[in-house]
């Protein structure tokens, strides 16, 4: 109905309806797998705790075996994250 000041009335929600989540169900499948895989990692680190020498040209360096497997693998995936991006960017033009 109209009412004079020209609001229109909307029916009220049942009070029996359960409170809708805020977050799709994937997106909390989602967090779940990445806290797992946080946890998995942690896991990984402090099991290969002993340290490692590398020496590269001139430069040595001694770094905890779990510590360099993350390093390497986060430098890898930013590398491989920038390729395709470019990689993208140049299919585009």
């Amino acid at each position: 109905m109209n009412r004079p000041d020209n609001k229109v009335e909307r029916p009220a929600e049942p009070a029996h309806s359960p409170p809708k989540s805020k977050r799709p169900i994937g997106q909390q499948i989602e967090r779940v797998l990445w806290a797992l895989a946080v946890i998995l990692v942690l896991i990984f680190v402090v099991q290969n705790v002993p340290a490692v020498r590398i020496t590269y040209l001139a430069w040595t360096f001694s770094f905890s075996l779990g510590l360099l497997v993350i390093i390497t693998l986060a430098v890898g995936m930013l590398l491989g994250w920038a390729l395709t991006a470019l990689l993208r960017r140049r299919a585009r033009k």
